[in-house]
């Protein structure tokens, strides 16, 4: 897959997911897709402006190849910080769940994850066809 549109179009899906699995209150699938769709976001970025991507799913490691691109995209560090935390903590549970010292995602987790989601989306999507 290499159509930056593509990956959009999977951010987006990621992002219809997240916000079902907050009305339901599952805030751990908030918080999962929401560092998917961020990481679907870099990737159409990649994509678009180099022709290729990493193979890694850390959001910091795919904003700092997508800054050497667009300076600008670094003011979405702290947003891609707090998201990479969810990568592994949303799929084993037995592992430890980042930052977060009350335990699995809450509420105000998922509302976090789903603003820092939905930055991540408007300056990517900005710089894209």
């Amino acid at each position: 897959m290499d159509d930056s549109s593509r990956w959009v179009d999977l951010a987006l899906e990621d992002e219809k997911m997240a916000e079902l699995a907050y009305r339901e209150k599952l805030y751990n699938q908030v918080c999962f897709h929401c560092q998917q769709g961020a990481e679907k976001l870099l990737k159409a970025f990649l994509v678009e402006k180099d022709g290729r991507f990493p193979k890694v799913h850390s959001l910091l490691e795919l904003l700092g190849v997508a800054s050497y691109l667009d300076q600008k995209l670094n003011a979405l560090r702290n947003d891609c910080l707090y998201l990479d935390q969810f990568y592994v903590s949303t799929r084993y549970p037995d592992a430890p769940l980042g930052n977060l010292a009350q335990g699995a995602p809450n509420e105000d987790d998922a509302k976090r994850a789903i603003d820092s989601f939905k930055q991540i989306k408007a300056t990517i999507t900005q710089k894209l066809p």
